[in-house]
C-alpha cells in the first residue's frame, strides 16, 4: 500500500507490476481493423521502465528497498536477492499495487537452423543479473531511491522521454506511451567509507552516461570521493556545453556541513 500521511496524496497515476513497459496480453489471431486492416489483438499499457545493472554484471545480496517518488506521493517496494552460484535464480518484489520491480539472470541465446526450421535456445549467466523497476502511468519526473540496509545504492532523478505506439498496427489502436532508461546501480563497497577523508561535498553527486542524464548543479551531496571525481569527470565532459545552453540558474543554498564517514556511510555531519 501507498505510505499514507498528512503530507502525502494519493498517486494521481496508476502504477503497476509489468516488465517490459509494454503489457501485452496475447490476444486471438489477426482480425479485421478500421477500413478492413489487418489488426492484432494485443493489449498495452502506458509505462516508463528503469532497467539497472551494477558495474561488474553481480547484484548485492540482501534486501533492498525501493522508492519512487512523483510529486509528495511515494510506492515502495521491497525485494530480498538470495543470491545464486549458478545464475538461474530471480527475484520479484513485494510492492505497493502502484509499483513493480523484479531481479532477472542475464541470458546468453543461440539460434540453431536445421533445414527449414529454426529453434532458439537460452541459458543464464553464472552470475549475471539486471533489474528493472517498472511504472505504469506517464510521470514527467521521478525519484528513485534504493537501499540496501541503510546504505543507498541509487538516488536519482528521471524524466522519462515517452514515445508513442500502436502494438496492433496502425490505426488499431490502442495507442499506449511508453520510455525505458537503463541507469547504474552502485555496489556496496563502491559507496562505502572507512574515513571522514573518503567523503565529499560535491556538486557533481548523479553519473551521467549520456547527454539525457546532464542537469543543471546545484546544491550538492554528500558521497564517496572516488564517486565525486568520477561523477565529475563525467560531467565536465558531457555536460559543459549542454550547461551554457541551457542558462542553468543557481539557487539559493543553505551552507553545508562537513562531510563525515558514519557507520561506514558518508553523511553530513549533524
Amino acid at each position: 500500500m501507498l505510505a499514507r500521511n498528512p503530507r502525502v496524496r494519493v498517486l494521481s497515476f496508476v502504477l503497476a507490476a509489468v516488465a517490459p513497459a509494454t503489457a501485452c496480453v496475447p490476444g486471438a489471431s489477426n482480425s479485421p481493423g478500421i477500413g478492413g486492416k489487418n489488426c492484432t489483438e494485443i493489449g498495452c499499457l502506458d509505462g516508463f521502465t528503469l532497467t539497472l545493472r551494477t558495474s561488474d554484471g553481480s547484484f548485492p545480496v540482501g534486501e533492498h528497498t525501493i522508492e519512487v517518488t512523483v510529486g509528495d506521493a511515494v510506492a515502495s517496494c521491497t525485494l530480498r536477492f538470495p543470491g545464486t552460484t549458478n545464475g538461474d535464480n530471480s527475484a520479484f518484489g513485494t510492492c505497493s499495487a502502484s509499483l513493480g520491480a523484479n531481479v532477472l539472470a542475464k541470458t546468453m541465446c543461440m539460434t540453431t537452423t536445421t533445414g527449414q526450421a529454426v529453434s532458439q535456445s537460452c541459458r543464464p549467466i553464472t552470475g549475471q543479473f539486471f533489474e528493472q523497476i517498472t511504472v505504469q502511468g506517464t510521470p514527467t519526473q521521478l525519484r528513485v531511491v534504493q537501499r540496501l540496509g541503510e546504505t543507498v545504492l541509487l538516488d536519482r532523478f528521471f524524466g522519462p522521454n515517452y514515445k508513442s505506439s500502436e502494438p496492433n498496427g496502425p490505426g488499431c489502436g490502442p495507442a499506449c506511451r511508453q520510455a525505458q532508461q537503463d541507469a547504474i546501480l552502485s555496489l556496496p563497497s563502491e559507496v562505502s567509507c572507512e574515513a571522514d577523508g573518503d567523503c565529499a561535498l560535491s556538486l557533481f553527486d548523479r553519473p551521467v552516461s549520456t547527454i539525457d542524464d546532464c542537469f543543471c548543479l546545484a546544491c550538492g551531496s554528500v558521497l564517496p570521493t572516488r564517486q565525486a571525481t568520477l561523477f565529475e569527470g563525467q560531467w565536465r565532459s558531457l555536460c559543459t556545453a549542454w550547461e551554457k545552453a541551457k542558462q542553468c540558474l543557481i539557487p539559493p543554498c543553505v551552507p553545508p556541513r562537513p562531510a563525515a564517514c558514519v557507520k561506514n556511510q558518508c553523511r553530513e555531519m549533524r
